[in-house]
């Protein structure tokens, strides 16, 4: 190897454990958890912004919504939130500090979207502030305190306290095999279906007979009895008084296998529908025609035949 090769490959390395050296005396990056709890436990979260809040508690069945419902939370989400925030860690470096720095980075009381944690003996442990300015990650304090961190996540615009994407939607579960006798009336008609092991009855006025196996309208209210979805929720000061709905478009009673009954009541409302349940007394919550529609069906179409398109009129 030449003179001038060996000179060249000297200077390299000596380069690489140059740069080898200086990256290892150079600081290194620390992350800390945000929240200063073992996420084991955690026993209630309050998520708010505004006026708007949410509190979630920790019960022996797991994780519920207590405030301002009490409710069962959408599992996936709040499985994401809790990855993502509750055990989310930061980098330690200050961004900012100051009351210039809280302005500029939006993270006011007022402003700020809050998230307090407490432990599992009710101990309030850490609350912390999260804004975003449309960057990837947010940015936060603490309360009582004016410096400013980054956490590498989405916080504020990914976890608003909007009751609708954190409650489990489903207002009512019944499985087909729990159902025995469902009860419908509506200004056009009155009707019951019954059921004796897998064969359903259909009875009005004016007819009777057995619902054809496979019958599309009777499989649709059994796969909306076992899925009963309702996103917006409405109850206090925001729902309108009872009486000023006038009578209902439509009454579902239902008697389960158990000897249980179910109450289920439509009313119009707006350009929407308001369906009540009187395991839920208290609440109102909105739903789409189609849910009304799956009920008010008429009776050829509980006679019709896989495959058989109903009478002219039917519907």
């Amino acid at each position: 190897m030449k003179r001038s090769q060996l000179i060249l490959l000297f200077i390299l390395l000596l380069l690489v454990v140059g740069y080898i050296w200086l990256r290892s005396r150079s600081p290194r990056e620390s992350l800390k958890p945000v929240f200063a709890v073992d996420s084991l436990h955690v026993g209630r979260i309050e998520i708010s912004q505004g006026e708007r809040k949410i509190v979630f508690s920790k019960t022996p069945q797991g994780w519920k919504i207590s405030q301002p419902i009490d409710w069962d939370v959408e599992p996936d989400r709040f499985g994401l939130f809790f990855r993502d925030v509750i055990k989310g860690k930061y980098a330690t470096t200050v961004i900012g500090e100051g009351s210039e720095a809280v302005a500029s980075y939006q993270l006011q009381d007022s402003l700020a979207f809050w998230v307090k944690v407490w432990d599992s003996k009710d101990r309030l442990r850490t609350q912390a502030l999260f804004a975003n300015l449309g960057h990837p990650f947010d940015y936060f304090r603490y309360a009582g305190q004016d410096k400013v961190y980054q956490i590498r996540q989405k916080v504020a615009s990914e976890y608003q306290p909007d009751l609708a994407y954190w409650r489990k939607p489903n207002v009512l579960s019944i499985s087909p095999d729990r159902l025995f006798r469902i009860s419908v009336r509506h200004p056009k008609n009155s009707y019951v279906l019954s059921r004796n092991a897998d064969l359903w009855h259909f009875k009005d006025k004016v007819a009777e007979f057995d619902v054809p196996p496979g019958n599309v309208t009777m499989a649709k209210i059994q796969n909306i009895l076992a899925k009963l979805d309702a996103y917006n929720v409405m109850q206090g000061e925001e729902a309108p008084a009872l009486q000023d709905l006038g009578d209902p478009v439509c009454e579902v009673d239902i008697l389960l296998t158990d000897k249980s009954q179910r109450q289920i009541r439509f009313y119009k409302y707006q350009d929407n529908y308001l369906m009540t349940v009187d395991n839920h007394p208290d609440m109102y919550f909105e739903v789409i025609f189609d849910t009304v529609f799956r009920f008010t069906r008429h009776a050829p179409l509980f006679n019709a035949r896989v495959g058989e398109l109903p009478p002219k009129g039917a519907f």
